[in-house]
């Protein structure tokens, strides 16, 4: 985290605006939850996104957001994640880790309602596929009546106040595509396709290409916002489902269930280093371009270099959500109204605690591009911002 210092610099105009409220959710499946409790703070606070940027589950709770007039967005939230609990018995708190394992293995063994079902086992393509299906184990066509039924896609299309940037990977190239509401009017398909994850379920054509998860080649999508060349300084929430960092594993069950935290987290400190690194860069180019004469400015060269500078900042709010108490491998598919809940409720605690530290209201050293406001855990299960740790 940056300290601020006693020395401060005079914004350029374009850093005078308004910010820029960018919302930025990772991919995480039932952990997604936490997003959503992040969300109600926010929403609270009468702090509304102006922009969304999610993959997987984090595209499906952003369009559940920006797909809805801000007093009905809380309401489609809590439809999307009530529709598995009810489904599943109520059990009390001290049977948690029952209620848990029940959830898992109704999710893998029948799917989740209004999201995806089990395919007979005939309709698997294992080696043949005698009548083109959908190459996965599930099929989601449920999912795409919940959308349609919980998101105004007609809202959205008419570009409404929050705009929604979805990732998904092209099957055929390998690539990353973001499919963005401020150039294309999207669908259900648009949002099916981010969060669809191989072999589970099926991938979604588009346009003639076929799109699986975007988590597949980076689930955490805050570059997608940091190379907006958008001259208004923003302030994102980058609201994270896995943690990069932990403990040595002891059980097989516990080692695989590090794996996941490891390959999902998608290094997001590492890519926000190397952005902040590269943004600070480009804030010096624009300082030291002050310094450059006039006749020297008129050479194309210059004028290229001076191009590459900007005063735009960007503050992110780094919130990662709370590990599971017993580390398992399909904690992501646990759609249990305890696990449910309790994660809505630490998304919804740890939001209120970074917005009350309010951090990037606070003046900016000079020539920085990037301030980074992260928020660590506490043994107690609280956080706090970095800076206020003994560690720090």
């Amino acid at each position: 985290m940056i300290h601020p210092t006693s020395a401060t610099h005079t914004p350029p105009a374009g850093e005078r605006a308004s910010p820029l409220h960018v919302l930025v959710l990772q991919g995480g499946g039932a952990r997604g939850a936490y997003q959503a409790g992040a969300y109600q703070a926010l929403d609270e606070a009468g702090l509304q996104p102006d922009w969304i940027v999610g993959t997987s589950i984090g595209a499906i709770n952003g369009a559940l957001i920006a797909g809805n007039p801000p007093p009905r967005r809380l309401a489609s939230l809590r439809a999307f994640w009530e529709l598995a609990p009810r489904s599943l018995p109520i059990l009390p708190p001290s049977l948690q880790a029952a209620a848990s394992l029940w959830s898992m293995a109704s999710s893998l063994m029948a799917g989740v309602p209004g999201f995806f079902t089990l395919r007979a086992p005939w309709q698997v393509p294992f080696a043949w596929n005698w009548d083109h299906a959908g190459v996965s184990f599930y099929d989601s066509t449920p999912l795409r009546s919940t959308l349609a039924r919980l998101i105004d896609f007609e809202f959205l299309r008419r570009h409404g106040p929050t705009r929604l940037s979805i990732g998904a990977v092209d099957v055929a190239s390998g690539e990353l595509r973001y499919f963005d509401s401020a150039t294309q009017a999207l669908t259900p398909e648009h949002v099916m396709a981010s969060g669809a994850l191989p072999p589970g379920l099926p991938p979604v054509p588009i346009d003639g290409a076929e799109y699986w998860d975007g988590g597949l080649y980076s689930n955490t999508p805050l570059a997608y916002v940091l190379d907006d060349t958008t001259p208004q300084p923003k302030v994102c929430f980058a609201i994270d489902l896995w943690n990069a960092t932990g403990s040595t594993p002891d059980t097989i069950l516990a080692a695989a269930a590090r794996l996941k935290d490891i390959q999902y987290a998608s290094r997001s400190r590492r890519w926000i280093r190397t952005h902040k690194t590269i943004h600070d860069l480009r804030h010096a180019v624009r300082a030291l371009a002050e310094l450059v004469p006039a006749a020297a400015r008129a050479d194309a060269e210059i004028q290229r270099l001076i191009t590459q500078g900007t005063g735009v900042t960007i503050n992110i709010v780094h919130l990662v959500a709370p590990a599971d108490g017993q580390p398992l491998p399909t904690s992501d598919i646990d759609f249990s109204a305890i696990a449910i809940e309790r994660r809505w409720q630490a998304g919804y605690e740890d939001m209120r605690t970074a917005l009350g530290h309010k951090a990037w209201l606070r003046p900016l050293p000079p020539n920085t591009g990037i301030v980074v406001h992260e928020f660590v855990r506490d043994p107690d299960g609280g956080i706090r911002p970095r800076s206020a740790t003994p560690s720090a």
